[in-house]
């Protein structure tokens, strides 16, 4: 590829041209460019092409655009250079290697359709020993994790599919494994449009290694037989057998396995399906402890509320919640609270969270997934 020009307008209003300014700093490997808008003649092939680029802010977002117009009549392939001239500047991007949320952009203009927009994403910074899980999810948690950060020798991406109801440790999983990976991988937060799922999907053949996350991955591609579906499910099962490039891992969440279609779940298109289900009984002092140094509500946790929590079959997201609500009331009036408190708390909880008549295997909510 040769440059034969490079040129900026001199301002918004003039038509004339300018050298571009650029800054060098990132990191001294390339130069930024500062002008919103460039103009470039490249010759690639022995085809001549004019190319402009430029960019505009809109309320919080930026919008890039670019344009490729062939010269003369051998200039047949203006599509080739868009695609390579937006593959390198993805490469060469802040964006590589980072956490990224891709979501739908709703215009003004209620009557024009949405777009997928790409920006970074906020992650909390949990890591994985924070979570208390049993050996057999930590296990294949932990492979996943190595998977990434050897992908350039092993080239294997993983795809997983996490299964438990809300509460019960999902979300944060996804957020230790881009945690465990940074700087490994790109790792990229899909909500669940059929276009930004496709958007991130075709990522996937630039951002290499790329994870893709998809929460509530059943309210995207449910069961077929539902037939709200199947237009999406279409396009996620065509994405995940290869008409895009399969050099991406995924990591997807699911309050019930048996609500995401069999096809989407089989063999081969997820490598594991892993039950995230509540804490072991005996994990539910610790995890007392990572949330309160209080001793006084610590000891409250006998064999008695061990025991009602163990009834209860609650999950790891109960038990925090529980802690939080001894610490107001302990607070409040110190020293105070007894046993017999901690047992009318968790029957109100359960209560509160639980509807009517419904088993109480089911105690669990999504606040913190």
């Amino acid at each position: 590829m040769q440059i034969l020009r490079l040129v900026g307008p001199a301002d918004a209003y003039s038509y004339r041209s300018k050298p571009i300014t650029v800054a060098d700093d990132l990191e001294g490997t390339f130069l930024r460019v500062l002008d919103s808008k460039i103009l470039a003649t490249i010759i690639i092939s022995q085809s001549v092409y004019d190319v402009s680029l430029f960019w505009e802010q809109q309320g919080g977002w930026i919008s890039f655009y670019i344009y490729v117009f062939g010269l003369d009549s051998c200039s047949n392939k203006a599509n080739e250079l868009l695609e390579l001239l937006v593959r390198e500047s993805m490469l060469n991007s802040p964006y590589r290697n980072k956490c990224l949320t891709i979501e739908t952009r709703r215009p003004d203009d209620a009557i024009l359709p949405g777009r997928p927009t790409l920006s970074l994403a906020r992650v909390d910074n949990q890591k994985l020993s924070g979570i208390l899980l049993p050996e057999r999810v930590m296990t294949p948690i932990k492979l996943f994790i190595d998977a990434i950060k050897q992908h350039p020798k092993l080239k294997l991406p993983m795809r997983y599919l996490l299964s438990g109801r809300p509460g019960t440790g999902k979300t944060r999983i996804i957020q230790a494994v881009a945690n465990e990976a940074k700087g490994h991988a790109t790792f990229i937060f899909a909500d669940g449009s059929e276009e930004c799922l496709n958007a991130a999907f075709e990522l996937a053949d630039v951002l290499s290694p790329m994870v893709v996350c998809i929460d509530d991955v059943d309210l995207v591609v449910g069961a077929r037989d539902e037939g709200i579906y199947s237009q999406r499910l279409a396009s996620f099962l065509q994405n995940l057998d290869g008409f895009v490039r399969q050099d991406f891992f995924l990591l997807a969440t699911a309050n019930d396995k048996r609500f995401v279609d069999l096809a989407a779940r089989r063999p081969g298109r997820f490598d594991r399906v892993i039950d995230v289900d509540i804490i072991d009984s005996d994990q539910y002092l610790s995890l007392a402890r990572t949330k309160t140094n209080n001793e006084h509500i610590l000891s409250l946790f006998d064999e008695a509320i061990l025991d009602a929590l163990e009834r209860k079959r609650v999950t790891g997201a109960f038990v925090a919640n529980l802690v939080k609500q001894l610490e107001v009331m302990d607070r409040l009036s110190p020293g105070s609270l007894t046993g017999t408190d901690v047992k009318e708390l968790i029957e109100e909880l359960n209560e509160g969270f639980n509807e009517k008549g419904v088993s109480e295997t089911r105690v669990g909510f999504g606040l913190q997934n």
